[in-house]
């Protein structure tokens, strides 16, 4: 073989390495390609609103069960309570007029329970009007004319503590425009608004319902256990940050500039507890054994994985399975199935399981050594729920809480204004806490106007002590 032919075979080579090298870049550019294509709410932190109909999530196939649909036979029956006699308005007794067997007329009481059937209805709604007159008077000494000051309790603006009060119900709870809340009174109560006594009212109750919010800020501070999440908001298309700080029955809403460990510090405040939240940096200040990263996020991570070809397709199979049997102990520990000392003893082989995979994946998957790698550095934040008692292992919590905020976001594309944001951050907190406390958010939306009108103190969002022991 003469030079050239060497010098040839040489450029072929390199010429043939060159090809093979972009072939596995293009090869891995697909794949990832792919990967994003089949992204859905089941695989990723997209929301289930994002699904496309062609792209929709697999569900698990449903057998059959032959039965027809409704409730079942045995199945206990839920009727409507019936409301107390002293509740009633009217009551009506009927009797039969004639036997149903023989036609006779001459029917006495048989002494049995009658059947009881009770109807519903809403009165119209009639606004009624109160007028405060200022008179004025002249002094006989000097002469000067002075004007009556409005008595103490008397609202200074056109409306009162109810209306005012259902503005802010329907425009922060029940996401009801403001021309559809000026509707909406017209035609059932009978009160005409103008949008800009609509953003008067909603302004009102948010200064009334602001030491309540505070105080509830500071309460859940000083809990054992806090869930943590942020989603954007946008303020006169300024994007910012919409954070919420869950427990059980109080939940506390912030609307901050950025995305941050800042914004972090100025949510958990002075608090020392264990910390549910996903995997974004902005936590990396909190001590890792004292957090708990998210598994519904990584079991998401694992189904995207295991969608995958080749042994990446198969590491992700393996930790979604080992992540669904996790999944099925802490079930079972929940419904008392499972003793505490028997779940952690039966999560250990497990847990290890799980970290040698993530290992693993780190070392063999080098187009996604990066995504192994951050989980492996919150390895410590990973089985804190199996360790400490009343720690979950999901941000669920927070993320369903966090609902309400993005769907008032969608109507709404954000607020306007700095006062608008403080407005929507307390109402969400009042809404999202009396929810969890069962009480009624209308009774303690006029409550609090009432007790701004008259300078006493505000009802407040704190549980009561039944509740928050039992928490």
């Amino acid at each position: 073989m003469d030079l050239t032919d060497a010098q040839r075979i040489a450029e072929l080579e390199a010429e043939n390495a060159e090809l093979r090298s972009q072939l596995a870049a293009a090869l891995a550019r697909i794949a990832e390609l792919e990967a994003k294509l089949g992204m859905n709410s089941s695989n990723s932190s997209m929301p289930p609103s994002s699904d496309k109909p062609w792209n929709k999530p697999k569900l698990r196939p449903r057998i059959p069960s032959g039965k027809k649909r409704g409730g079942q036979k045995g199945h206990k029956g839920h009727s409507r309570d019936l409301v107390p006699e002293d509740k009633l308005r009217n009551i009506t007794d009927v009797y039969p007029e004639q036997c149903s067997n023989c036609g006779s007329h001459d029917l006495v009481p048989d002494g049995s329970e009658p059947v009881r059937r009770q109807v519903t209805d809403i009165p119209k709604v009639e606004p009624f009007t109160d007028e405060t007159r200022l008179h004025a008077c002249a002094c006989r000494n000097c002469g000067a004319v002075t004007r009556a000051k409005l008595p103490s309790g008397t609202p200074r603006g056109n409306f009162g503590p109810m209306t005012v009060a259902l503005v802010a119900l329907l425009t922060g709870v029940y996401r009801v425009g403001k021309r559809g809340v000026r509707q909406l009174l017209r035609d059932l109560c009978g009160v005409e608004m103008s949008l800009g006594a609509v953003s008067r009212c909603e302004q009102q109750v948010s200064e009334a319902i602001a030491e309540p919010v505070e105080g509830a800020r500071q309460w859940v501070q000083d809990r054992e256990v806090l869930n943590v999440d942020e989603t954007t908001w946008w303020e006169n298309a300024d994007k910012l940050w919409l954070w919420v700080a869950t427990t059980a029955y109080v939940t506390v809403f912030f609307i901050l500039p950025e995305r941050s460990t800042e914004c972090a510090k100025e949510v958990l405040g002075r608090f020392k507890g264990i910390l549910c939240t996903d995997r974004y940096k902005g936590y990396w200040f909190y001590p890792m054994g004292l957090r708990q990263v998210c598994w519904a996020h990584l079991r998401r991570e694992f189904l995207a994985m295991s969608e995958r070809s080749g042994v990446t397709g198969e590491i992700g199979a393996e930790l979604l399975a080992l992540t669904d049997q996790m999944f099925h102990l802490w079930h079972q520990l929940q419904d008392g199935i499972l003793t505490r000392r028997s779940f952690r003893g039966r999560m250990l082989p497990l847990s290890n399981q799980i970290v040698r995979l993530l290992y693993l994946g780190k070392a063999q998957v080098p187009t996604l050594a990066g995504k192994f790698d951050d989980m492996l550095k919150h390895k410590d934040a990973l089985w804190t729920f199996v360790r400490v008692e009343g720690v979950p292992p999901t941000n669920n919590l927070a993320e369903r809480d966090v609902r309400h905020a993005v769907l008032l976001r969608r109507v709404s594309h954000g607020t306007q204004s700095e006062g608008g944001s403080r407005y929507v951050e307390r109402m969400l907190t009042v809404s999202a806490t009396l929810r969890k406390q069962d009480r009624n958010v209308l009774d303690f939306l006029v409550g609090a106007v009432h007790a701004k009108l008259n300078h006493t103190t505000p009802p407040s969002l704190l549980p009561s002590q039944a509740l928050a022991d039992a928490a």
